[in-house]
């Protein structure tokens, strides 16, 4: 087979698509697991990544690739430079961004990225806190924390420490609570059917939940609230983990659609 322009430009590509799919792979699946990946950043990530490994490495090979050229392998060669170190800067860049933990703070589960847990930790070494290591809370990550609301005394205390720049509650891992060992505490605070049913989401929630192959009454639903983007958090209860995230814009796919007909109301009626 003679090896002309386009024919390396396929090969790159094929071979830079496999690369970007396993790249799509652990980030859809360990980093940022289900819908966090669009909540999150993952997205957010991954087209930059794409731009360099599907664009950009294989449009070069495009343009400059010439069979017979002198300079081909000097070419090539500062091609695969360039798109390698393109690519380890955004799986790195990726990497510290992956979720960590799932806070239950300020009445929803947050979401908490490797950089902030780190950031927050040296922050809280520096005040004299002892930071806690997140292997405390479970063996499988995102591990799942839980911080106990502030009585009013200590909420002023909590206000005062936010100007002294101490970390904000999600990421003051030295309050973090086992959430397996205070489970009672976090289910009195969970969306209950009355609460969603008075919010109108009642329905839709149900739906989304089934869609996404969990039973309803088996689990517990809690609000989250990603970097992006809020969605519900489906927690079981024998696990005492999250099991799932759903995002807002899926559950409003199953919202009812209201009745736009407008009613005309004659003066006659009225006047009846």
């Amino acid at each position: 087979m003679t090896l002309n322009r386009y024919t390396a430009f396929s090969i790159h590509f094929a071979l830079s698509l496999l690369v970007f799919l396993s790249l799509v792979a652990v980030m859809y699946f360990y980093w940022f697991p289900g819908d966090l990946f669009f909540m999150d950043g993952g997205w957010e990530g991954i087209k930059l990544v794409a731009m360099v490994d599907l664009v950009l490495g294989p449009f070069l090979t495009l343009l400059l690739f010439k069979r017979g050229k002198p300079s081909l392998v000097f070419d090539m060669s500062v091609i695969a430079s360039i798109q390698i170190a393109a690519l380890a800067y955004g799986f790195y860049a990726t990497y510290n961004q992956r979720i960590v933990a799932y806070v239950y703070s300020d009445a929803q589960f947050n979401t908490l990225t490797i950089s902030e847990y780190r950031e927050s930790s040296a922050t809280l070494t520096e005040k004299g806190k002892t930071p806690q290591a997140l292997s405390k809370f479970g063996d499988q990550y995102p591990v799942n924390a839980y911080t106990r609301p502030f009585e009013r005394e200590a909420y002023g205390e909590y206000l005062a420490s936010i100007f002294n720049d101490y970390p904000e509650i999600r990421e003051r891992n030295d309050l973090y609570l086992d959430l397996r060992k205070v489970h009672p505490e976090l289910s009195a605070r969970q969306l209950t059917r009355d609460t969603l049913k008075g919010e109108g989401r009642l329905a839709a929630v149900e739906q989304a939940i089934t869609a996404s192959g969990h039973e309803f009454d088996a689990v517990e639903v809690y609000p989250m609230q990603a970097r992006y983007e809020a969605g519900i958090a489906v927690f079981d209860p024998d696990s005492k983990r999250i099991i799932d995230v759903i995002r807002d814009t899926r559950i409003d796919k199953f919202a009812q659609p209201q009745d736009s007909r407008a009613v005309t109301v004659t003066d006659n009626q009225l006047d009846e």
